[in-house]
Parts: C-alpha cells; structure tokens; sequence
C-alpha cells in the first residue's frame, strides 16, 4: 500500500479523519472513531458568533432526543485560548445554562481540523459537519440550523 501521506483537505463523500480534540469542561478528549457507529456531528463555533449560540441548544435537544444514535461535540474554532472558552461555558449564554448540556464542548486548537474543511477559509459560522455511521461525511453545512433542519439529517441518517 502507498503511503498518500496526512489528509489535508476534507469534502462531502470523504471519509473522515480521525481526529483528537481537547474537551473543555472535563479536560478529557474526544477521538472522531469512538462515534463509529452512530450519526456524528461536529459543530464549530466561536464565542463571539451570534447564530452559533442560537443554534447550539438546538444541538444539545437533538442529542437529549436521540443519544442512542447521534454523538454531538461542539467545537471552537475562532478563539485562542481554551481556557477563556471554558470560562465562557460556565456563564448563561442568550439565558441558557450551556454548562448543563450533554453534548461535548471541545477545542480546535489551532484549527487543525476545520482548517481540512472544504469552504472553511470563507470565513462563515457556524460550520456543522455531518459524519454518517459509516464514517463518511455526508454534509458540510455552513449557516445556523433549527431543531428540523438537525432532526432531518438523524432521520435521513439513520438507516
């Protein structure tokens, strides 16, 4: 087998890199590979994006619906440092209690991943992308999301 060497550049019909990033809240981890299995999604953010906290409790009811099927992991992708990420987690963001949702909140850390995106360097957030069970991505979504927009892809998904 030849060696093609590190994947740089990510579209829809690709199989996902299986990428490590940094958790805030428990100092854990997150590896794409342990979601095998289930409908992923990786959202990125950054805190001073406006459609990005209305579309993350969206996420977070999505998940609370179908944990069985679906891994969602927030990921911020606009700010330097990690630790005011984490800060910003622990305060009400638009009323809502982020520090209570199941869904991961991770790091980017020199946006290593989203950086592979295809369209990312157009500068839009949100960016969600959409991992199938097999690992492969099946959409690359830039803008906000409602809960039926999300809801849409688990049931298209879920095959």
């Amino acid at each position: 087998s030849s060696d093609i060497g590190p994947v740089t550049h990510l579209d829809i019909g690709d199989k996902a890199v299986d990428h490590t990033f940094e958790l805030c809240r428990d100092e854990g981890e997150y590896i794409i590979s342990s979601s095998a299995g289930k409908i992923t999604f990786l959202n990125f953010w950054y805190m001073d994006c406006a459609p990005c906290k209305e579309e993350i409790p969206h996420f977070n009811e999505l998940y609370n619906n179908y944990s069985e099927i679906i891994d969602v992991t927030c990921l911020d992708a606009g700010d330097p440092y990690m630790d005011e990420v984490a800060d910003f987690l622990d305060e009400p963001v638009n009323g809502n209690k982020w520090w209570t949702y199941s869904i991961n909140f991770g790091y980017d850390k020199d946006k290593e991943f989203f950086n592979m995106i295809e369209g990312s360097s157009s500068g839009i957030f949100p960016v969600t992308v959409v991992i199938d069970k097999t690992g492969i991505i099946d959409d690359i979504h830039f803008g906000g999301l409602t809960y039926s927009d999300l809801e849409n892809y688990v049931t298209r998904l879920n095959k």
